[in-house]
Protein backbone atom coordinates (compact mmCIF):
# COMPACT_ATOMS: atom_id res chain seq x y z
CA UNK A 1 0.00 0.00 0.00
CA UNK A 2 1.13 3.54 -0.43
CA UNK A 3 2.63 4.95 2.49
CA UNK A 4 0.79 8.15 4.23
CA UNK A 5 3.30 10.45 3.56
CA UNK A 6 3.57 8.85 -0.65
CA UNK A 7 0.17 9.74 -0.90
CA UNK A 8 0.38 13.16 0.87
CA UNK A 9 2.99 13.98 -1.47
CA UNK A 10 1.16 12.76 -4.90
CA UNK A 11 -1.76 14.48 -3.55
CA UNK A 12 0.23 17.86 -3.35
CA UNK A 13 1.79 16.96 -6.63
CA UNK A 14 -1.08 16.60 -8.44
CA UNK A 15 -3.12 19.54 -6.76
CA UNK A 16 0.06 21.67 -7.49
CA UNK A 17 -0.21 20.75 -11.66
CA UNK A 18 -3.34 22.16 -10.89
CA UNK A 19 -5.29 20.94 -14.45
CA UNK A 20 -8.44 19.24 -14.55
CA UNK A 21 -6.72 16.03 -15.41
CA UNK A 22 -4.52 16.43 -12.08
CA UNK A 23 -7.31 17.15 -9.96
CA UNK A 24 -9.21 14.12 -11.48
CA UNK A 25 -6.38 11.81 -10.34
CA UNK A 26 -6.23 13.53 -7.39
CA UNK A 27 -10.18 12.80 -6.72
CA UNK A 28 -9.51 9.12 -7.50
CA UNK A 29 -6.30 8.60 -5.29
CA UNK A 30 -8.38 10.47 -2.43
CA UNK A 31 -11.15 7.54 -3.13
CA UNK A 32 -8.93 4.40 -3.81
CA UNK A 33 -9.85 3.83 -7.22
CA UNK A 34 -6.60 2.87 -8.08
CA UNK A 35 -7.55 0.74 -11.09
CA UNK A 36 -8.06 4.08 -12.72
CA UNK A 37 -4.71 5.77 -11.81
CA UNK A 38 -2.76 2.45 -13.45
CA UNK A 39 -4.96 2.15 -16.56
CA UNK A 40 -5.63 6.30 -17.46
CA UNK A 41 -3.78 7.44 -20.13
CA UNK A 42 -3.61 10.59 -22.12
CA UNK A 43 -3.22 11.69 -25.98
CA UNK A 44 -0.84 14.34 -27.64
CA UNK A 45 -2.82 14.97 -30.37
CA UNK A 46 -5.70 16.39 -28.02
CA UNK A 47 -3.21 19.46 -27.58
CA UNK A 48 -2.34 22.38 -29.38
CA UNK A 49 0.96 22.41 -30.34
CA UNK A 50 1.71 25.75 -27.96
CA UNK A 51 0.28 24.02 -25.01
CA UNK A 52 3.79 21.92 -23.90
CA UNK A 53 3.19 22.79 -20.23
CA UNK A 54 -0.24 21.74 -20.19
CA UNK A 55 0.69 18.37 -21.70
CA UNK A 56 3.52 18.34 -19.61
CA UNK A 57 1.37 18.76 -16.37
CA UNK A 58 -1.35 16.05 -17.34
CA UNK A 59 1.66 13.53 -18.60
CA UNK A 60 3.17 14.18 -15.02
CA UNK A 61 -0.30 13.54 -13.45
CA UNK A 62 -0.78 10.35 -15.48
CA UNK A 63 2.32 8.85 -14.99
CA UNK A 64 2.67 10.22 -11.40
CA UNK A 65 1.61 6.37 -9.54
CA UNK A 66 1.32 4.50 -12.63
CA UNK A 67 4.41 2.41 -11.71
CA UNK A 68 4.53 2.57 -7.90
CA UNK A 69 3.82 -1.39 -6.55
CA UNK A 70 1.35 0.23 -3.23
CA UNK A 71 -1.30 0.61 -5.74
CA UNK A 72 -4.28 -1.77 -4.70
CA UNK A 73 -5.40 -2.76 -8.31
CA UNK A 74 -7.52 -5.87 -8.72
CA UNK A 75 -4.81 -7.16 -11.05
CA UNK A 76 -2.92 -10.04 -10.26
CA UNK A 77 0.17 -8.69 -11.87
CA UNK A 78 2.36 -11.73 -11.72
CA UNK A 79 -0.61 -13.69 -13.67
CA UNK A 80 -0.84 -10.95 -16.45
CA UNK A 81 2.97 -11.41 -17.09
CA UNK A 82 2.57 -15.21 -17.37
CA UNK A 83 -0.91 -14.70 -19.73
CA UNK A 84 1.57 -12.55 -21.73
CA UNK A 85 4.22 -15.26 -21.70
CA UNK A 86 1.81 -17.71 -23.40
CA UNK A 87 0.49 -15.08 -25.47
CA UNK A 88 3.69 -14.60 -26.65
CA UNK A 89 3.89 -17.93 -27.50
CA UNK A 90 0.96 -18.38 -29.44
CA UNK A 91 2.01 -15.21 -31.72
CA UNK A 92 5.32 -16.77 -32.42
CA UNK A 93 4.37 -19.98 -33.09
CA UNK A 94 2.11 -18.66 -35.59
CA UNK A 95 5.00 -16.63 -37.04
CA UNK A 96 6.97 -19.86 -37.17
CA UNK A 97 3.85 -21.34 -39.27
CA UNK A 98 3.92 -18.23 -41.60
CA UNK A 99 7.77 -17.86 -42.25
CA UNK A 100 8.58 -22.04 -42.77
CA UNK A 101 8.02 -22.40 -46.19
CA UNK A 102 10.48 -19.42 -46.67
CA UNK A 103 13.51 -21.66 -45.04
CA UNK A 104 13.28 -24.07 -48.19
CA UNK A 105 11.80 -21.22 -50.79
CA UNK A 106 12.61 -17.75 -50.00
CA UNK A 107 9.90 -16.77 -53.02
CA UNK A 108 7.15 -18.67 -51.86
CA UNK A 109 5.24 -15.38 -50.86
CA UNK A 110 6.46 -13.48 -54.11
CA UNK A 111 9.28 -11.43 -55.90
CA UNK A 112 8.68 -8.63 -53.09
CA UNK A 113 8.97 -10.40 -49.90
CA UNK A 114 11.91 -12.15 -51.29
CA UNK A 115 13.61 -8.90 -52.13
CA UNK A 116 13.30 -7.49 -48.39
CA UNK A 117 14.46 -10.75 -46.54
CA UNK A 118 17.47 -10.69 -48.78
CA UNK A 119 17.80 -6.92 -47.64
CA UNK A 120 17.28 -8.31 -44.38
CA UNK A 121 19.69 -10.79 -44.39
CA UNK A 122 22.66 -8.42 -46.08
CA UNK A 123 22.42 -6.15 -43.30
CA UNK A 124 22.77 -8.97 -40.84
CA UNK A 125 25.73 -9.70 -42.62
CA UNK A 126 27.17 -6.54 -42.33
CA UNK A 127 25.98 -5.37 -38.69
CA UNK A 128 27.54 -9.04 -37.27
CA UNK A 129 30.26 -9.35 -39.78
CA UNK A 130 32.67 -12.18 -39.57
CA UNK A 131 32.45 -14.14 -36.16
CA UNK A 132 35.70 -15.13 -34.55
CA UNK A 133 36.16 -18.66 -33.62
CA UNK A 134 34.94 -18.85 -29.89
CA UNK A 135 37.57 -19.27 -27.32
CA UNK A 136 38.18 -19.94 -23.85
CA UNK A 137 38.50 -15.79 -22.74
CA UNK A 138 34.96 -15.19 -24.83
CA UNK A 139 32.51 -15.83 -21.56
CA UNK A 140 31.63 -13.75 -18.72
CA UNK A 141 29.65 -13.26 -16.08
CA UNK A 142 26.70 -11.16 -15.48
CA UNK A 143 25.38 -9.33 -11.80
CA UNK A 144 22.38 -11.17 -12.08
CA UNK A 145 20.89 -14.47 -11.25
CA UNK A 146 21.07 -18.10 -12.75
CA UNK A 147 19.16 -21.18 -12.50
CA UNK A 148 21.03 -21.93 -9.46
CA UNK A 149 22.37 -19.00 -8.03
CA UNK A 150 19.61 -16.56 -6.82
CA UNK A 151 18.82 -14.20 -4.16
CA UNK A 152 22.21 -13.02 -2.72
CA UNK A 153 24.53 -15.76 -3.98
CA UNK A 154 24.69 -13.91 -7.62
CA UNK A 155 28.23 -12.55 -6.90
CA UNK A 156 31.12 -14.33 -9.18
CA UNK A 157 32.89 -16.26 -6.43
CA UNK A 158 29.13 -17.80 -5.67
CA UNK A 159 28.67 -18.79 -9.08
CA UNK A 160 31.99 -20.49 -9.31
CA UNK A 161 31.31 -22.51 -6.17
CA UNK A 162 28.33 -24.05 -6.82
CA UNK A 163 27.36 -26.87 -9.72
CA UNK A 164 27.08 -25.66 -13.51
CA UNK A 165 24.12 -25.52 -15.11
CA UNK A 166 23.81 -25.85 -18.55
CA UNK A 167 21.40 -27.09 -21.43
CA UNK A 168 22.72 -30.01 -23.46
CA UNK A 169 23.08 -27.21 -26.13
CA UNK A 170 25.95 -26.07 -24.51
CA UNK A 171 27.66 -29.33 -24.07
CA UNK A 172 29.76 -27.95 -27.42
CA UNK A 173 31.10 -25.38 -25.31
CA UNK A 174 32.47 -27.43 -22.77
CA UNK A 175 35.50 -27.59 -24.21
CA UNK A 176 36.39 -24.04 -24.19
CA UNK A 177 34.80 -23.88 -20.43
CA UNK A 178 37.39 -26.75 -20.14
CA UNK A 179 39.97 -24.13 -20.57
CA UNK A 180 38.69 -21.53 -18.09
CA UNK A 181 39.89 -20.33 -14.33
CA UNK A 182 36.38 -21.53 -13.70
CA UNK A 183 36.78 -24.75 -14.81
CA UNK A 184 39.95 -25.51 -12.64
CA UNK A 185 38.68 -23.39 -9.47
CA UNK A 186 35.70 -26.54 -10.00
CA UNK A 187 38.43 -29.06 -9.94
CA UNK A 188 40.66 -27.61 -7.33
CA UNK A 189 37.71 -27.97 -5.05
CA UNK A 190 36.41 -31.22 -5.76
CA UNK A 191 33.22 -29.72 -7.01
CA UNK A 192 32.79 -31.05 -10.69
CA UNK A 193 29.65 -31.11 -10.98
CA UNK A 194 27.38 -30.35 -14.28
CA UNK A 195 23.82 -30.20 -14.31
CA UNK A 196 21.88 -30.73 -17.65
CA UNK A 197 18.69 -28.78 -17.73
CA UNK A 198 16.09 -28.64 -20.17
CA UNK A 199 15.93 -24.53 -20.05
CA UNK A 200 15.83 -21.47 -17.79
CA UNK A 201 12.84 -20.40 -15.78
CA UNK A 202 10.37 -18.03 -16.18
CA UNK A 203 10.12 -15.51 -13.12
CA UNK A 204 8.99 -12.25 -13.29
CA UNK A 205 9.89 -7.99 -12.09
CA UNK A 206 7.89 -5.42 -11.48
CA UNK A 207 7.01 -3.11 -14.33
CA UNK A 208 4.07 -1.26 -13.38
CA UNK A 209 0.53 -1.27 -11.49
CA UNK A 210 -1.27 -3.53 -14.61
CA UNK A 211 1.27 -6.23 -14.78
CA UNK A 212 4.93 -7.48 -13.59
CA UNK A 213 7.41 -8.45 -16.46
CA UNK A 214 8.54 -11.75 -17.71
CA UNK A 215 11.75 -12.60 -17.56
CA UNK A 216 13.93 -16.03 -17.71
CA UNK A 217 16.51 -16.96 -15.70
CA UNK A 218 19.45 -18.94 -17.51
CA UNK A 219 21.41 -21.54 -16.97
CA UNK A 220 24.85 -20.52 -15.70
CA UNK A 221 26.68 -21.81 -18.48
CA UNK A 222 24.86 -20.74 -21.26
CA UNK A 223 24.47 -17.21 -19.76
CA UNK A 224 28.32 -17.22 -19.32
CA UNK A 225 28.79 -17.54 -22.89
CA UNK A 226 25.93 -15.62 -24.17
CA UNK A 227 26.91 -12.63 -22.15
CA UNK A 228 30.46 -13.72 -24.03
CA UNK A 229 28.31 -13.86 -27.76
CA UNK A 230 27.10 -10.54 -27.00
CA UNK A 231 29.63 -8.39 -26.17
CA UNK A 232 30.49 -9.78 -29.12
CA UNK A 233 27.96 -8.30 -31.11
CA UNK A 234 28.12 -4.98 -29.81
CA UNK A 235 32.32 -5.17 -30.53
CA UNK A 236 34.24 -2.95 -32.93
CA UNK A 237 34.10 -5.85 -35.56
CA UNK A 238 30.16 -6.32 -35.58
CA UNK A 239 27.94 -3.14 -35.12
CA UNK A 240 30.71 -0.90 -33.23
CA UNK A 241 31.22 -0.03 -36.49
CA UNK A 242 28.47 1.56 -37.00
CA UNK A 243 27.62 3.03 -33.48
CA UNK A 244 28.54 2.70 -30.15
CA UNK A 245 25.56 0.66 -28.09
CA UNK A 246 27.04 2.70 -25.18
CA UNK A 247 26.33 6.23 -25.97
CA UNK A 248 23.05 5.48 -28.00
CA UNK A 249 20.76 6.06 -25.60
CA UNK A 250 21.59 9.84 -25.50
CA UNK A 251 21.72 10.16 -29.06
CA UNK A 252 18.20 8.73 -29.30
CA UNK A 253 16.67 11.22 -26.87
CA UNK A 254 18.70 14.23 -28.56
CA UNK A 255 17.43 12.62 -32.32
CA UNK A 256 13.43 12.29 -30.41
CA UNK A 257 13.37 15.94 -29.49
CA UNK A 258 14.56 17.40 -32.39
CA UNK A 259 11.72 15.21 -34.50
CA UNK A 260 9.22 16.73 -31.70
CA UNK A 261 10.00 20.24 -33.31
CA UNK A 262 10.85 19.28 -37.14
CA UNK A 263 8.40 16.32 -37.27
CA UNK A 264 11.53 14.55 -40.02
CA UNK A 265 11.52 11.23 -38.24
CA UNK A 266 9.43 8.32 -36.28
CA UNK A 267 9.83 7.02 -33.23
CA UNK A 268 8.31 3.56 -33.20
CA UNK A 269 8.22 1.03 -30.41
CA UNK A 270 7.37 -2.81 -30.10
CA UNK A 271 5.16 -4.31 -27.67
CA UNK A 272 7.18 -7.43 -26.24
CA UNK A 273 9.86 -7.29 -28.95
CA UNK A 274 12.19 -10.37 -27.27
CA UNK A 275 9.17 -12.10 -26.46
CA UNK A 276 7.97 -12.32 -30.45
CA UNK A 277 11.30 -12.70 -32.16
CA UNK A 278 10.88 -16.04 -33.52
CA UNK A 279 13.09 -19.23 -33.98
CA UNK A 280 12.24 -19.01 -37.81
CA UNK A 281 12.57 -15.57 -38.28
CA UNK A 282 16.50 -15.15 -36.32
CA UNK A 283 16.71 -18.83 -38.51
CA UNK A 284 15.94 -17.13 -41.80
CA UNK A 285 17.90 -13.73 -41.63
CA UNK A 286 20.69 -14.43 -38.99
CA UNK A 287 24.43 -15.94 -41.15
CA UNK A 288 24.91 -19.74 -40.72
CA UNK A 289 28.13 -19.17 -38.74
CA UNK A 290 26.73 -16.60 -35.88
CA UNK A 291 23.09 -18.83 -35.89
CA UNK A 292 24.72 -21.92 -35.00
CA UNK A 293 26.44 -20.75 -32.13
CA UNK A 294 23.31 -18.47 -30.92
CA UNK A 295 21.23 -21.70 -31.36
CA UNK A 296 23.74 -23.62 -29.21
CA UNK A 297 23.51 -21.75 -26.39
CA UNK A 298 19.78 -20.41 -26.31
CA UNK A 299 17.36 -22.04 -24.16
CA UNK A 300 14.57 -24.35 -25.90
CA UNK A 301 12.32 -24.80 -23.09
CA UNK A 302 11.34 -22.80 -20.29
CA UNK A 303 10.17 -23.89 -16.91
CA UNK A 304 6.79 -22.06 -15.84
CA UNK A 305 5.03 -23.05 -13.03
CA UNK A 306 6.20 -26.45 -12.45
CA UNK A 307 6.05 -27.63 -16.67
CA UNK A 308 8.58 -27.17 -18.85
CA UNK A 309 7.11 -25.34 -21.93
CA UNK A 310 9.14 -25.67 -26.05
CA UNK A 311 9.88 -21.92 -26.71
CA UNK A 312 8.70 -20.86 -30.03
CA UNK A 313 10.14 -17.80 -29.18
CA UNK A 314 14.22 -17.57 -30.21
CA UNK A 315 15.07 -15.86 -26.77
CA UNK A 316 14.19 -13.75 -23.75
CA UNK A 317 14.88 -10.63 -21.71
CA UNK A 318 17.14 -12.98 -19.48
CA UNK A 319 19.72 -14.40 -22.28
CA UNK A 320 22.65 -12.92 -22.13
CA UNK A 321 22.29 -11.47 -26.00
CA UNK A 322 19.08 -10.92 -26.60
CA UNK A 323 19.28 -7.24 -26.36
CA UNK A 324 22.12 -6.68 -28.75
CA UNK A 325 20.48 -9.43 -31.31
CA UNK A 326 17.25 -7.94 -31.20
CA UNK A 327 19.15 -4.74 -32.12
CA UNK A 328 20.84 -5.97 -34.95
CA UNK A 329 17.45 -7.58 -36.14
CA UNK A 330 15.57 -4.18 -36.13
CA UNK A 331 18.24 -2.30 -37.56
CA UNK A 332 18.63 -4.60 -40.36
CA UNK A 333 14.52 -4.55 -40.55
CA UNK A 334 14.75 -0.63 -40.41
CA UNK A 335 17.26 -0.23 -42.97
CA UNK A 336 15.86 -2.87 -45.21
CA UNK A 337 12.62 -0.97 -45.68
CA UNK A 338 14.77 2.40 -46.17
CA UNK A 339 16.47 0.55 -49.36
CA UNK A 340 13.27 -0.89 -50.94
CA UNK A 341 11.48 2.22 -50.08
CA UNK A 342 14.20 4.35 -52.16
CA UNK A 343 16.22 5.68 -49.66
CA UNK A 344 20.37 5.68 -48.19
CA UNK A 345 20.11 4.22 -44.48
CA UNK A 346 23.03 4.84 -42.04
CA UNK A 347 23.32 3.33 -39.09
CA UNK A 348 23.91 6.32 -36.46
CA UNK A 349 23.04 8.78 -38.88
CA UNK A 350 19.58 8.52 -40.30
CA UNK A 351 18.48 5.78 -38.57
CA UNK A 352 18.64 4.73 -34.97
CA UNK A 353 18.12 1.41 -32.92
CA UNK A 354 18.19 0.15 -29.51
CA UNK A 355 16.68 -2.71 -28.24
CA UNK A 356 13.34 -2.31 -29.98
CA UNK A 357 13.51 1.46 -29.33
CA UNK A 358 13.28 2.66 -33.32
CA UNK A 359 13.60 6.19 -35.12
CA UNK A 360 13.25 6.20 -38.49
CA UNK A 361 13.31 9.13 -41.47
CA UNK A 362 9.23 10.66 -42.07
CA UNK A 363 7.64 8.23 -44.33
CA UNK A 364 9.34 4.77 -43.49
CA UNK A 365 6.71 3.61 -41.19
CA UNK A 366 4.62 2.95 -44.73
CA UNK A 367 6.80 -0.40 -45.03
CA UNK A 368 8.21 -0.64 -41.80
CA UNK A 369 5.53 -1.34 -40.22
CA UNK A 370 3.64 -4.30 -42.47
CA UNK A 371 7.33 -5.63 -42.61
CA UNK A 372 7.33 -5.82 -38.87
CA UNK A 373 3.91 -7.08 -38.71
CA UNK A 374 4.68 -9.84 -41.49
CA UNK A 375 7.59 -10.85 -39.34
CA UNK A 376 5.28 -11.36 -36.07
CA UNK A 377 5.95 -8.07 -34.20
CA UNK A 378 3.15 -6.06 -33.41
CA UNK A 379 3.43 -2.17 -33.04
CA UNK A 380 2.94 -0.40 -29.46
CA UNK A 381 0.30 2.57 -30.59
CA UNK A 382 1.07 4.21 -26.98
CA UNK A 383 4.49 4.52 -27.55
CA UNK A 384 4.71 4.99 -31.38
CA UNK A 385 4.86 8.56 -33.00
CA UNK A 386 4.47 9.38 -36.45
CA UNK A 387 3.34 12.53 -36.73
CA UNK A 388 2.71 15.69 -34.37
CA UNK A 389 5.03 17.45 -32.11
CA UNK A 390 5.19 14.47 -29.32
CA UNK A 391 8.40 11.49 -29.88
CA UNK A 392 9.36 9.36 -27.21
CA UNK A 393 12.35 7.49 -27.34
CA UNK A 394 14.78 5.32 -24.65
CA UNK A 395 13.44 7.36 -21.58
CA UNK A 396 13.18 10.91 -23.95
CA UNK A 397 9.80 12.06 -23.75
CA UNK A 398 9.13 15.88 -26.34
CA UNK A 399 6.58 17.55 -26.77
CA UNK A 400 7.61 20.57 -29.69
CA UNK A 401 11.10 20.64 -28.55
CA UNK A 402 9.95 20.85 -24.80
CA UNK A 403 10.97 18.31 -22.21
CA UNK A 404 8.05 16.45 -20.62
CA UNK A 405 9.66 13.36 -19.20
CA UNK A 406 7.52 12.73 -16.19
CA UNK A 407 8.79 11.13 -13.10
CA UNK A 408 7.24 7.42 -12.15
CA UNK A 409 7.41 6.88 -8.43
CA UNK A 410 8.32 3.37 -8.46
CA UNK A 411 8.17 3.27 -4.12
CA UNK A 412 7.66 5.19 -0.84
CA UNK A 413 9.53 8.61 -0.37
CA UNK A 414 9.82 8.21 3.00
CA UNK A 415 11.11 4.75 2.51
CA UNK A 416 15.20 5.65 3.07
CA UNK A 417 16.27 9.26 2.74
CA UNK A 418 17.65 8.69 -0.68
CA UNK A 419 13.69 8.31 -2.06
CA UNK A 420 13.17 11.85 -1.03
CA UNK A 421 16.05 13.21 -2.85
CA UNK A 422 14.97 11.05 -5.93
CA UNK A 423 11.99 12.43 -6.10
CA UNK A 424 12.74 16.42 -5.57
CA UNK A 425 15.33 16.42 -8.23
CA UNK A 426 12.70 15.02 -10.20
CA UNK A 427 10.55 17.76 -9.85
CA UNK A 428 13.21 19.86 -10.18
CA UNK A 429 13.67 18.75 -13.16
CA UNK A 430 10.41 18.43 -14.26
CA UNK A 431 9.89 22.29 -13.69
CA UNK A 432 13.49 24.05 -14.49
CA UNK A 433 14.33 21.52 -17.90
CA UNK A 434 14.73 23.35 -21.14
CA UNK A 435 14.75 26.81 -19.34
CA UNK A 436 11.05 25.70 -18.26
CA UNK A 437 10.27 28.32 -15.02
CA UNK A 438 9.50 27.02 -11.55
CA UNK A 439 6.28 29.01 -12.36
CA UNK A 440 5.53 26.78 -14.83
CA UNK A 441 3.96 23.95 -12.53
CA UNK A 442 3.11 25.65 -9.09
CA UNK A 443 5.12 22.29 -7.27
CA UNK A 444 6.87 24.41 -4.47
CA UNK A 445 5.10 23.09 -1.61
CA UNK A 446 5.58 19.07 -3.21
CA UNK A 447 9.68 19.96 -3.26
CA UNK A 448 9.59 21.69 0.87
CA UNK A 449 7.55 18.89 1.33
CA UNK A 450 10.59 16.36 0.44
CA UNK A 451 12.72 18.43 1.94
CA UNK A 452 11.16 18.21 5.11
CA UNK A 453 11.38 14.27 5.13
CA UNK A 454 15.35 14.14 5.51
CA UNK A 455 17.06 14.18 8.58
CA UNK A 456 18.17 17.76 9.18
CA UNK A 457 21.84 17.05 8.62
CA UNK A 458 20.84 16.14 4.91
CA UNK A 459 18.92 18.83 4.01
CA UNK A 460 21.48 21.46 3.10
CA UNK A 461 23.22 18.88 0.68
CA UNK A 462 22.62 21.17 -2.34
CA UNK A 463 24.56 20.15 -5.54
CA UNK A 464 24.40 20.43 -9.41
CA UNK A 465 22.51 17.66 -11.57
CA UNK A 466 25.73 15.97 -12.63
CA UNK A 467 26.12 14.75 -9.40
CA UNK A 468 22.74 12.71 -9.68
CA UNK A 469 20.61 11.53 -6.92
CA UNK A 470 23.64 12.22 -4.67
CA UNK A 471 23.21 15.86 -4.00
CA UNK A 472 19.41 17.66 -4.20
CA UNK A 473 19.42 19.48 -7.18
CA UNK A 474 19.50 23.22 -6.58
CA UNK A 475 20.95 26.80 -8.03
CA UNK A 476 24.69 27.00 -7.50
CA UNK A 477 24.40 29.90 -4.65
CA UNK A 478 23.14 26.97 -1.98
CA UNK A 479 25.42 24.62 -2.83
CA UNK A 480 27.60 23.48 0.18
CA UNK A 481 31.32 24.00 -1.30
CA UNK A 482 34.53 23.45 -0.47
CA UNK A 483 38.02 23.74 -2.87
CA UNK A 484 41.03 21.53 -2.16
CA UNK A 485 44.64 21.61 -4.24
CA UNK A 486 42.20 23.50 -6.83
CA UNK A 487 39.71 20.73 -7.00
CA UNK A 488 36.11 21.78 -5.89
CA UNK A 489 34.22 19.57 -3.65
CA UNK A 490 30.38 19.36 -2.71
CA UNK A 491 28.70 17.29 -0.08
CA UNK A 492 26.55 14.44 -1.31
CA UNK A 493 25.11 11.25 0.19
CA UNK A 494 26.38 8.12 -1.01
CA UNK A 495 25.37 4.57 -0.28
CA UNK A 496 27.24 2.65 2.47
CA UNK A 497 28.32 -0.99 1.21
CA UNK A 498 26.94 -4.14 2.57
CA UNK A 499 28.90 -6.38 4.85
CA UNK A 500 31.02 -7.97 2.68
CA UNK A 501 31.90 -11.70 3.15
CA UNK A 502 35.87 -12.35 3.69
CA UNK A 503 37.61 -14.32 1.05
CA UNK A 504 38.83 -16.84 3.57
CA UNK A 505 35.41 -18.40 3.38
CA UNK A 506 36.33 -19.05 -0.66
CA UNK A 507 38.59 -21.28 -2.24
CA UNK A 508 42.02 -19.87 -3.40
CA UNK A 509 41.56 -20.46 -6.42
CA UNK A 510 37.78 -19.30 -6.69
CA UNK A 511 39.49 -16.12 -5.31
CA UNK A 512 42.40 -16.46 -8.10
CA UNK A 513 39.93 -16.57 -10.49
CA UNK A 514 37.43 -13.47 -9.14
CA UNK A 515 40.17 -11.27 -9.95
CA UNK A 516 40.94 -12.63 -13.63
CA UNK A 517 37.56 -12.16 -14.10
CA UNK A 518 36.75 -9.03 -12.69
CA UNK A 519 34.74 -8.74 -9.20
CA UNK A 520 31.87 -6.35 -8.77
CA UNK A 521 33.70 -4.80 -5.81
CA UNK A 522 35.76 -1.81 -6.09
CA UNK A 523 38.06 -0.72 -3.30
CA UNK A 524 39.94 2.64 -2.91
CA UNK A 525 43.02 0.56 -2.25
CA UNK A 526 42.71 -1.39 -5.06
CA UNK A 527 41.83 -4.09 -2.74
CA UNK A 528 38.65 -5.67 -1.45
CA UNK A 529 38.65 -7.57 1.86
CA UNK A 530 35.75 -10.00 0.89
CA UNK A 531 32.72 -9.70 -1.62
CA UNK A 532 29.64 -7.80 -1.03
CA UNK A 533 26.12 -9.94 -1.85
CA UNK A 534 23.88 -8.31 -4.16
CA UNK A 535 20.76 -6.88 -3.19
CA UNK A 536 17.72 -5.50 -4.13
CA UNK A 537 17.32 -1.48 -5.05
CA UNK A 538 14.13 -1.81 -2.89
CA UNK A 539 16.68 -2.94 0.24
CA UNK A 540 18.91 0.01 1.10
CA UNK A 541 21.60 -1.34 3.42
CA UNK A 542 22.29 2.76 4.29
CA UNK A 543 23.50 6.11 3.53
CA UNK A 544 26.82 8.13 4.46
CA UNK A 545 27.58 11.91 4.00
CA UNK A 546 31.01 12.49 2.11
CA UNK A 547 32.88 15.35 0.12
CA UNK A 548 32.52 14.69 -3.91
CA UNK A 549 35.02 15.69 -6.14
CA UNK A 550 33.08 17.83 -8.68
CA UNK A 551 35.27 20.16 -10.47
Amino acid sequence: MLSRNTKRFALSVLEGLGTPVALGIAMRLKYGEHDDLANLRIRPSDYLDTEPYLFGADYAAVNLLRKHPGLDTSVDRAEAARRGFFESERDCYRTNERLSPLLFDSRHYGQRVHEFLVCVRKWMRRLLGSMPPPSAGDGRFGPGSTLGNVGKLTTIPDKMTRAVDLTSGATGFLHLWHQTNWHQAALDQRRFDLNVVPGNRFTTVAKDATKDRGIAVEPSLNLFYQLGFGRAMKGSGCLGRFYDLGSMQEKHVQVARAASKSGLAETIDLKSASDTMSYNLVKLVTPPHWFANLDALRSPKTLVEGRWHRLEKFSSMGNGYTFELETCLFLSIACSAMEMGGMTPSPGVNVYVYGDDIIVPMGVSKLLLPALAFLGFTTNPRKTFLTGVFRESCGGDYFNGYRVTPYYMKSDVDQCPTEAIKAANALYSLCAGDGAPWSAYNLHRSWFLLLDLLPYSLKGLRGPRDLGDAVVHDSQDRWTVKIVDGVRYVRGIVPMPGQSVGWKHFHASVQLATALYGSVDDHPQGWSPGVTPRVNDDEPLGYRVKWLAYS
